[in-house]
């Protein structure tokens, strides 16, 4: 096999360089966008809250499971916010050191599916979609434990450069 001649390393390097800019651009306009739709998010949450407190409920309170009901909304609204909190962090870990960190991809499931359960309607629901669904916080919270726990014993150190070397005589 034939070592590579300086002009296609040159070319290869411009190539990445031009990948790598475009990457962080499409990286800023996504977690721009992610920030705005947090915002708007969070003030309309605040909003509703205040408008709630001041015009009193928008929906009838009449008993528990209205109660549950409103609840409910309320604490899906807290989770969507909190879901793109951890994805605004996915978007900056992997503009910092061009890598996906499993333990935020974990905890956005989590996240995720207690958003699910949360606002499960349990009178309709099967006992083996309640299985499958124990089975998976189960999953996320014991892959999120063992990530942890190899984590402590075997630190990964952080390569932050993709950098393609070449061996020069």
């Amino acid at each position: 096999m034939r070592p590579p001649n300086i002009r296609s390393l040159a070319s290869m390097r411009l190539n990445m360089d031009y990948t790598h800019r475009f990457e962080a651009v499409v990286l800023h306009v996504m977690a721009i966008l992610l920030m705005m739709i947090l915002a708007f998010a969070a003030f309309w949450l605040w909003f509703s809250m205040i408008e709630t407190l001041i015009n009193g409920t928008k929906y009838e309170i009449k008993d528990t499971y209205d109660l549950s009901a409103s609840f409910q909304r309320a604490m899906a609204g807290i989770f969507v916010v909190l879901i793109g909190i951890e994805l605004l962090e996915t978007i900056r870990t992997y503009k910092a050191h061009r890598r996906f960190r499993l333990e935020i991809v974990l905890v956005v499931g989590a996240i995720a599916v207690a958003r699910h359960v949360i606002q499960m309607d349990f009178h309709h629901v099967t006992g083996m979609f309640m299985a499958g669904m124990g089975a998976l916080i189960f999953s996320l919270v014991a892959g999120f434990y063992l990530l942890q726990h190899v984590a402590k014993k075997d630190p990964v150190p952080e390569d932050e450069s993709l950098n393609v070397h070449v061996k020069t005589k």
